[in-house]
């Protein structure tokens, strides 16, 4: 009986310290000081009150932009080897074997627009290329119970799906468009939209044009492709003259809201944050700053967020011919941190001597618990 009562009180608190899901994210630590030792970026899991650390991939070749499964059995990912070939993965929830996937060619666009699970987690977009003279690019669906290519679309470059995963919104050199699965159906869009995002499950965002700042508008399309209204963005009056390092785009808004994400270009090529993200209700377009870092996830409530801040450089060890204040090494290190999607201090999942490149929070509750406590290895 005391046996079973145990056992009872730890399943009880594993599972509320982990409910909400956990994060995995790709990520380098660096070796101890001396050691000269060659290290790469791998995944990890951890809970989002930074217990529990399981260290997921490892060895030679460097992994990157995880994404959870939307039933959170599964984890998809990039994986760059030493000659620098880049393939897609899958990746159990807990490790383990590594299946590499090769949808037609090796996977291209090596960001955040390279592969995107549906909703539904029963087919999983990719982008990839065939590099030759010229570069072929295509968008290939694949079948996550098979995995095996069901339908190419040639000469998509990018795509996302509509929340149903009914539908797939397609942009490439010759335009946008609304493909509706399974028929195959294509509607072009009447006008050009640039960084779109699906709003609801008939509604796509996106900027009129390329060049949409200092004063940005949303345009808002329907099924039918056409032009459902626009939507004047109100940016915080720190932010109207704000110069930016490249193109701004959007990001998905908080799970069940009527809402995206304005992120404002900070790229540079040395130190900084990347985006500066502002939350932007549909409602209104009247935008309040939320952080800034290299990407942003949500917890599956929306009452969280999880991001890193842009790379620095950090001492990591002194050097053996000290020069006049310059005593150190510096290493690029950028933690991974949590929020209130409200505000308030970060906290710090990882020591300061990482550097975080991408993370992704669990939607669906852990199917095998984190150990507590557990250390990297």
């Amino acid at each position: 009986m005391k046996t079973l009562s145990l056992l009872l009180l730890l399943l009880c608190f594993g599972s509320a310290s982990h409910a909400g899901g956990d994060i995995v994210y790709a990520a380098r630590y660096y070796a101890p000081p001396g050691g000269h030792r060659t290290t790469h970026a791998h995944l990890y899991r951890i809970s989002p009150d930074g217990t529990g650390r399981v260290q997921l991939t490892a060895g030679m070749a460097d992994d990157d932009l995880p994404l959870w499964s939307p039933d959170g059995r599964k984890i998809v990912f990039l994986r760059t080897g030493p000659s620098g070939q880049t393939t897609l993965c899958l990746l159990g929830d807990s490790g383990g074997s590594i299946r590499t996937l090769h949808p037609a060619g090796p996977v291209g666009l090596a960001d955040a627009y390279a592969y995107h699970w549906s909703p539904d987690g029963k087919t999983l977009a990719v982008v990839h290329e065939n590099s030759d003279k010229n570069t072929v690019v295509s968008v290939s669906l694949m079948d996550t119970r098979t995995w095996r290519v069901t339908r190419r679309f040639p000469g998509a470059s990018r795509c996302w799906w509509s929340p149903d995963s009914r539908r797939v919104f397609l942009v490439g050199a010759d335009g946008s468009r609304i493909v509706t699965l399974p028929s195959g159906l294509e509607t072009p869009l009447a006008a050009a939209l640039y960084q779109p995002r699906w709003l609801t499950a008939d509604t796509v965002a996106g900027f009129p044009s390329e060049d949409h700042r200092p004063q940005p508008v949303l345009r808002l399309v329907g099924l039918d492709g056409k032009e459902k209204k626009t939507l004047p963005v109100k940016l915080p009056a720190a932010y109207r003259d704000f110069e930016p390092g490249g193109q701004d785009t959007l990001f998905p808004g908080p799970p069940h809201q009527n809402a995206l994400v304005y992120a404002l270009n900070n790229h540079n090529s040395t130190v900084g944050t990347d985006y500066l993200f502002l939350l932007l209700p549909a409602a209104t377009g009247e935008t309040r700053y939320l952080t800034q870092g290299q990407f942003l996830s949500w917890s599956p409530d929306g009452s969280r967020l999880c991001t890193a801040p842009g790379r620095d450089t950090t001492p990591y060890e002194k050097r053996t011919d000290p020069r006049p204040g310059d005593p150190y090494r510096l290493v690029w290190s950028a933690p991974l941190y949590v929020r209130a999607a409200s505000g308030g201090p970060m906290k710090a999942l990882t020591p300061r001597l990482s550097y975080v490149t991408a993370a992704d929070w669990r939607s669906a509750e852990p199917l095998t618990p984190l150990p507590q406590g557990q250390k990297k290895k």
